[in-house]
């Protein structure tokens, strides 16, 4: 840094002003859309993430040690995931691989609700390992697609949806585990992933009118 930055008073400052309207979310349905979306399918993935433990323990029979196996095995495969599905994101829209992403999440809890046994648990993570490191690392891309001019915007919205699915994930998945039970929380999150499925099969698949910039 010290060798090769040059300091911000050797930089010689542009001349020519640039004025940026506002743009308001609400007022853009092509990525308020979006936005949704991901608040949607993590909210889904929090939502289980806090049940998943208890639902071993208290739905399967399993044990402290079947809880670390499953997590680990899930937390293996995300990362080799997430570099197959960088490769795939040369070849194939970022919502061509969120709408695999969420059939895969779907496919996901439907085994989780069905399941009654610990085997059906650790060869689901592989479905789960696919659906967290679609949204976690095709998500961004796919808000950046549609904000292409706008970087440092699309990144904000990406992690507002995470803090946001991840807040009301968390809460809402302790209170249907009290009420319907660990098992059945987990029909909830295959509704919300339905959901999302269906908002980006009607989802807009160009770039957003941004807001220009107007050289003064």
């Amino acid at each position: 840094m010290f060798l090769f930055l040059k300091s911000n008073t050797e930089l010689k400052r542009s001349n020519v002003e640039v004025k940026v309207k506002n743009f308001r979310l609400s007022q853009n349905p092509n990525i308020l859309l979006p936005f949704l979306i991901l608040i949607l399918m993590y909210i889904a993935h929090w939502t289980s993430t806090i049940n998943t433990a208890l639902f071993i323990t208290n739905n399967l029979g399993g044990t402290t040690s079947d809880i670390g196996l499953v997590s680990s095995i899930c937390a293996a495969l995300e990362i080799p995931f997430m570099i197959m599905l960088g490769l795939l994101s040369a070849k194939y829209s970022n919502r061509i691989l969120m709408m695999c992403g969420a059939i895969l999440g779907g496919v996901y809890y439907l085994v989780v609700i069905n399941s009654d046994a610990m085997w059906q648990m650790l060869a689901a993570q592989v479905l789960l390992a696919v659906f967290v490191a679609v949204i976690s690392a095709i998500g961004i891309s796919y808000i950046q697609d549609l904000l292409p001019n706008m970087p440092g915007y699309a990144s904000t919205l990406f992690s507002n949806s995470s803090t946001i699915g991840r807040l009301i994930g968390s809460l809402v998945g302790g209170g249907l585990a009290s009420i319907v039970g660990y098992r059945y929380s987990f029909v909830f999150c295959f509704v919300l992933i339905i959901i999302s499925i269906v908002m980006l099969a009607i989802s807009g698949r160009h770039t957003v009118n941004e807001p220009q910039k107007l050289a003064v």
